[in-house]
């Protein structure tokens, strides 16, 4: 028989108590502690870690952008989906593809509606602007 009243991890660690220790771990100077604090933030599955992932998306070293952008897409939400659609803009191009699968994976329509912004921003970017126009005209 099965023991219904036994929680999962991800459930039982989504409490404040153990959010807080890893979101102060996320200034610490090793990046190999920030970067774990990530993972520990993922693990909580705690719409509460969110904001924390979302200010990770900012952290100097790019693998823990990178555990940021994954950790966001497992937890999910319209929420996620926001902070994810920052990563799109990210100075490493893994993390920005990272950031379109991701936001892939949440699926629905607020995840969809920023891949088309984002798409319509690069397709705007990447057009001529009017003042380059006469030169490719010639």
């Amino acid at each position: 028989m099965i023991d219904t009243n036994v929680q999962s991890p991800r459930n039982a660690l989504g409490d404040g108590d153990a959010i807080e220790p890893l979101v102060a771990a996320l200034n610490d100077e090793d990046t190999a502690i920030r970067e774990a604090a990530v993972y520990g933030l993922r693990n909580t599955g705690s719409d509460a870690a969110v904001p924390a992932l979302a200010r990770a998306l900012n952290d100097p070293h790019t693998s823990v952008r990178w555990a940021a952008i994954g950790a966001l897409a497992y937890i999910g939400g319209a929420a996620s989906a926001t902070a994810l659609a920052r990563a799109l803009r990210d100075d490493d191009p893994v993390n920005r593809a990272a950031a379109v699968d991701n936001l892939t994976r949440i699926g629905g329509d607020p995840a969809a509606q920023l891949l088309q912004q984002a798409q319509a921003t690069e397709l705007s970017a990447a057009a001529p602007s009017d003042a380059a126009q006469p030169a490719i005209d010639r």
